[in-house]
């Protein structure tokens, strides 16, 4: 199985956000209280980008910082493909072991009626 980047809950931070656009909000301007009171899910970039390389796996969806101004963002479109072949792969997993463990069934309850 593989481990990848856990999902975290976050907060929007207006500050946070504006800073980095190297802006400061107007005396008038009122922060984003409505988006504050929002919990957001999602992963952290560069988490994504280290679980990829731990995997040799060459993964669009991670948009790298192109200067020290720069942030790291994601494109969650890219995590579909990837997503739905890992549910695939789960799936037949999963129905191999269901046979498997069907057969141990079948021959314990076999070997059950030849003891008695």
């Amino acid at each position: 199985m593989v481990k990848c980047a856990p999902a975290v809950l976050l907060r929007f931070c207006s500050r946070l956000k504006n800073s980095r656009q190297g802006r400061r909000r107007s005396k008038n301007e009122k922060p984003g209280r409505t988006k504050a009171r929002i919990v957001y899910t999602g992963f952290v970039a560069q988490e994504v980008e280290q679980a990829a390389k731990e995997l040799n796996y060459e993964f669009s969806g991670v948009d790298a910082p192109k200067n020290e101004n720069d942030v790291y963002g994601l494109r969650y479109a890219e995590f579909v493909v990837p997503l739905v072949k890992a549910v695939q792969e789960l799936h037949a997993e999963n129905t191999q072991l269901a046979r498997d463990l069907r057969e141990l069934r079948e021959l314990v309850e076999k070997l059950m009626k030849e003891r008695r």
